[in-house]
């Protein structure tokens, strides 16, 4: 159940995360649209203004030059003269204003020319002038008036008012249709980035979707799953992180089942055996009383060394098992050699070959596997048949091993001799997990531990593992 409903909140934010990826993103390209069309209608708007200012200034310009080229014209004659001259551009208007009529070129409604407000504006100065005037009927109407005085056809003295006007606000009109038109294509193409952006998310999430399938699959016994990495971006250091997660995982679980497996397989007959006699033991009867107390005593001791044994194994997996120095293994063999008089008192150790080889490990781990071998020649060699230690060098492995004077290892069972439970002869009773540990040992420094030569007069049981480089051992050597 939990399981299931992990799974579910995880595809769920898997596909929120996909689609919060596309909203933001459309969202994103739509501000930015959005912030081209602003920019670009600010722009636009004044580029009209500042056309129509060019416009008006060149017209006055054009103005003067014809009123100075007809200096003797009347004022009426001259002001018709202009208006037939000048052709008028999209939204640009001429006209001219006497104190009493205005004048416009045909097709031009005089009516909203004809406003007060904008009479009186526009005759409100005696040299040219720029303004600006709004209203509802005119909109927003950009002009320049340049005042004439002279004299009518009457001869009488009359001032009238030039005017090239733009209307504004149409120009400006036309940039908004622009703008509508540029919103509408604006819709398909964010339609399209929200489906790029929709694609996208989905391939680069998918990593994402390989760990939660991948942890879908995995369930309380088999761990054994893995996410394929591809490229070196976060989600692929994501996906090497979550795959060394389940390495550990793996082996946590792997050295839990093994711990229950040893516990089932060797704890069960020493404590079988002690309550079997405890419960055929007499009580009344003093030296059944002491036999069945030493019995009890012996398996207990050896379900104490048992628990010992498997406790070293399970902690093999573990990071901190080795405390790693630079060790001379001429030393760790000199070691054992001390120590395995005190075990063998009728068998006598010898050293075959101490080639100086120095190596990156732990010293206790390494002693303590070379003492499982000398137990294990111990037990399978007969009184008085010597045993023989030794290390060298070959290359970039560091080489130690015991040579035992026992029957030998059978073919079929050199390379599982070192397995748990494995033992590779019934002239002794050992907990079969000795050999185990020397494997394991072995493994942690990045080695191996088999069988070397066996025959009938012995057999040589050899740990492998890497030597240590030559600045390695220059620095400690100093």
């Amino acid at each position: 159940m939990l399981t299931t409903t992990m799974t579910t909140m995880t595809r769920f934010r898997l596909r929120s995360l996909r689609g919060s990826i596309t909203i933001w993103v459309t969202f994103l390209a739509a501000v930015g649209i959005l912030n081209v069309g602003l920019v670009a209608g600010i722009v636009g708007v004044e580029e009209i203004r500042d056309r129509v200012d060019q416009s008006l200034a060149r017209e006055v310009s054009q103005f003067k030059e014809l009123a100075s080229r007809h200096q003797h014209a009347t004022v009426p004659a001259l002001m018709e003269k202009a208006l037939q001259q000048n052709v008028p551009e999209e939204h640009e208007v001429f006209a001219v204003y006497f104190p009493d009529a205005t004048w416009t070129q045909a097709g031009v409604d005089r009516k909203p020319l004809s406003d007060p407000k904008f009479r009186d504006a526009v005759m409100a100065g005696t040299h040219a002038q720029y303004l600006t005037f709004r209203s509802k009927e005119l909109g927003e109407m950009r002009c320049a008036t340049v005042p004439t005085s002279g004299l009518d056809e009457d001869g009488n003295e009359v001032t009238a008012y030039f005017l090239a006007g733009y209307r504004v606000d149409q120009e400006v009109s036309e940039m908004r249709e622009v703008a509508i038109i540029f919103a509408l294509a604006s819709i398909p193409a964010l339609l399209g980035v929200a489906g790029v952006a929709w694609l996208v998310s989905s391939r680069v999430l998918a990593p994402l979707r390989q760990l939660r399938e991948t942890a879908n699959r995995i369930s309380g016994t088999d761990v054994s799953q893995r996410i394929e990495v591809h490229g070196d971006d976060e989600l692929a250091q994501l996906t090497g992180t979550f795959n060394s997660m389940l390495d550990r995982l793996e082996e946590a679980l792997g050295a839990q089942r093994d711990m229950l497996d040893d516990v089932g397989h060797e704890l069960r007959t020493p404590i079988t055996v002690v309550r079997g006699h405890l419960e055929l033991m007499d009580a009344t009867d003093p030296e059944d009383v002491d036999s069945v107390r030493e019995i009890s005593m012996d398996e207990l001791d050896r379900m104490n060394l048992l628990v010992g044994d498997m406790i070293t194994l399970a902690k093999s997996r573990r990071p901190d098992f080795l405390h790693l120095t630079t060790v001379n293994l001429v030393e760790v063999v000199t070691d054992v050699l001390d120590r395995g008089e005190v075990l063998g008192k009728d068998t006598k150790l010898t050293a075959q070959e101490l080639g100086e080889v120095w190596v990156e490990g732990d010293r206790n781990r390494l002693v303590q596997a070379m003492m499982q071998l000398v137990e294990n020649a111990l037990a399978v060699s007969a009184a008085g048949e010597p045993i023989s230690l030794g290390c060298k060098r070959e290359g970039p492995r560091a080489l130690m091993w015991v040579r035992d004077s026992g029957p030998g290892v059978p073919p079929h069972l050199r390379e599982a001799i070192f397995d748990r439970h494995v033992r590779g002869t019934d002239l002794y009773e050992g907990t079969g997990l000795g050999l185990a540990i020397v494997s394991a040992v072995a493994r942690a420094h990045g080695g191996s531990a088999y069988v070397g030569q066996s025959d009938a007069s012995g057999s040589q049981m050899v740990i492998e593992i890497p030597a240590a480089t030559m600045a390695t051992i220059e620095a400690e050597t100093r």
